[in-house]
């Protein structure tokens, strides 16, 4: 299993979760196998890090060895040598358990930096597949005179078509709830 997968499932999630089923198969295949380069890489400088600079072996037995070994017998397709006895087995649950807590914390981590600094709103590769919610949502960068620690609410008029005839309804935005396709599937409002 890639950790990009977790990584992905921790990123997108609230109000933007369906956009981890967003686009084809390729694509996603292609945007996990990216995530999972990051996030070992960036696990492997991290233990890096732990082991050269402050000398604390997280891992008291691996070696990259040992790893290379795995790695060469995976794919010569045979069963790795170091997983014949329980301390090599103990050893690759504990370093994978970390590596998928680590993906899942850093997906956590980006989302909450995406979101807290509104760089899904100033850059558009940050940007998500709900652009209704940067159309219903007040934010200081469509109006300037916002005066800070004051409630702000969007009011929608929304046309709805029946056998009657049409209705048009007004209140103010509360939620968007979206199906799998990013369609708006229902709206939530307080009249």
């Amino acid at each position: 299993m890639f950790p990009g997968i977790i990584y992905r499932k921790f990123f997108f999630r609230g109000k933007f979760k369906n956009q981890f089923e967003h686009g084809n198969v390729l694509e996603r295949f292609l945007w996990n196998i990216l995530t999972s380069v990051l996030c070992i890489f960036s696990f492997g400088i991290l233990i890096y890090y732990f082991t050269d600079i402050y000398e604390y072996k997280l891992f008291k037995t691996l070696e990259y060895k040992d790893i290379y070994n795995l790695f060469n017998d995976l794919s010569k397709n045979t069963f790795p040598k170091k997983l014949e006895n329980i301390d090599g087995l103990k050893l690759f649950v504990q370093v994978f358990a970390f590596l998928y807590l680590y993906s899942a914390l850093l997906g956590y981590l980006s989302f909450f930096l995406v979101t807290r600094f509104k760089l899904d709103r100033r850059f558009s590769f940050f940007r998500f597949n709900n652009h209704w919610e940067y159309f219903a949502n007040v934010n200081s960068s469509n109006f300037k005179k916002l005066k800070l620690f004051k409630s702000y609410a969007t009011y929608i008029d929304i046309l709805i078509s029946n056998k009657e005839g049409k209705d048009l309804y007004r209140g103010r935005l509360h939620e968007i709830i979206y199906d799998k396709d990013n369609k708006i599937e229902h709206i939530g409002s307080v009249t």
